[in-house]
């Protein structure tokens, strides 16, 4: 992805992978990497182990706020460099 927030230009790569839960169905974990940034940050060990799920499978299961609490705000769009 490359974005451009209020000046603050960055690229970060998305890897998904695509899972089977034990019951069947299918789910992705998506993760982050690869930041590059004009504000010069690089992403925490735990911004880069957080894996986001998604499933038009199993929604109720899959698809809940996750937590963020030792995510950097870069990731979830608080407007922070």
């Amino acid at each position: 992805m490359i974005g451009n927030n209020d000046g603050w230009q960055y690229t970060i790569q998305a890897t998904d992978v695509v899972k089977r839960d034990t019951n069947g169905r299918y789910y992705e974990e998506i993760g982050w990497s690869g930041l590059a940034s004009s504000a010069q940050q690089a992403l925490t060990p735990a911004s880069l182990a957080r894996r986001q799920t998604v499933s038009l499978d199993d929604p109720a299961s899959y698809m809940r706020v996750p937590n963020l609490a030792n995510v950097q705000p870069l990731l979830i769009g608080s407007g922070a460099k």
